[in-house]
């Protein structure tokens, strides 16, 4: 293994193989000097962060749930803990992100399911798919069976050699 792979090995284990895409508005934010701004961006950043990224089960005191992708499940005391806001604000903060449409809140026995609007684009799996449905679209399944197979393409330049040699 040469030193840029043992360099690269290194920083992958160090950092994890799971990434979440911020958009540059919401890091902004969290530098923001208003203080309402970046405590709304630290509640809506730790959800994201927080939420699961496959389908399982929580408990929550002695309750057990279902927890679907892109859903955080948990209390008010959870969430004030770990953004260092107030539980009368982590209230607050999460009714702003639910009027602007980036969230779905509803109350669970034990606590509070959040559902994460648009996860899939922070998590990256969106691209997955949309990849895979520009791979089924006609114009494209076309091209690639073409190239494959020396279509068009090939037999032209096939044709030219020929044409050369003669």
């Amino acid at each position: 293994m040469n030193r840029e792979q043992r360099n690269y090995a290194q920083v992958a284990t160090l950092l994890g193989k799971a990434f979440i895409r911020l958009p540059r508005k919401i890091l902004n934010k969290l530098t923001c000097p208003i203080k309402k701004e970046r405590d709304l961006a630290k509640m809506y950043v730790t959800l994201i962060i927080r939420a699961f990224y496959i389908d399982g089960t929580v408990i929550l005191g002695k309750y057990r749930h279902i927890c679907r992708r892109g859903e955080y499940m948990g209390t008010y005391h959870e969430l004030s803990e770990l953004t260092c806001i107030s539980i009368g604000s982590v209230g607050y903060y999460l009714k702003l992100l639910a009027i602007d449409h980036l969230i779905v809140i509803n109350a669970v026995t034990g606590g509070t399911r959040i559902g994460i609007c648009g996860y899939d684009y922070f998590s990256g799996y969106e691209l997955e798919t949309d990849t895979q449905q520009r791979e089924s679209e006609p114009s494209c399944t076309l091209a690639d069976i073409e190239r494959k197979m020396g279509g068009r393409s090939m037999q032209d330049a096939g044709n030219r050699q020929e044409r050369s040699d003669v």
